[in-house]
């Protein structure tokens, strides 16, 4: 059979052809004829289930994944808004406890510094005031004793 196939490559007229070869052939064309009913009958059924799934769904099977693909897509874009906006929120309400919190600080240091200021000024008067009969009697005890000294030399 080997040589009957290389026959075929070449070019030949009908005297050259054996009755072995045309059987060869018309094989070889019945198998391609077989082979090529098959596709035509899965395609056509395929196209049978994807027109039966569409009326059946009201869509083919190209415009739902087209649609599912699309639907998801806009899913995705609402959960990052609504992400996003409650960022925003809780951002806006971190700013503003966080606002509230540095004006009590700010108001307890003002406060703290006012008090100290005033301590101050009581401790230098309280100072003031006890040092003051200790300086008097200090001076008098001088006094007293320069006169005294005075009173001694002369």
């Amino acid at each position: 059979m080997e040589g009957n196939e290389e026959k075929w490559k070449g070019e030949y007229s009908r005297e050259d052809v054996s009755c072995d070869d045309l059987l060869l052939f018309l094989s070889i064309l019945e198998g391609e004829l077989q082979a090529r009913d098959e596709v035509i009958a899965v395609l056509k059924s395929e196209k049978t289930d994807s027109v039966l799934l569409g009326a059946h769904y009201g869509l083919s099977r190209k415009e739902m994944g087209l649609r599912a693909l699309q639907r998801d897509s806009l899913l995705a874009q609402q959960d990052h808004f609504q992400e996003l906006s409650y960022s925003k929120e809780t951002q806006r309400y971190s700013y503003k406890q966080m606002m509230e919190q540095l004006e009590e600080v700010c108001h307890s240091r003002d406060e703290t510094l006012h008090k100290l200021v005033e301590r101050e000024k009581c401790h230098k008067a309280f100072n003031q005031r006890r040092n003051c009969p200790a300086m008097l009697l200090e001076q008098d005890r001088e006094r007293s004793v320069h006169q005294m000294r005075f009173q001694i030399n002369a």
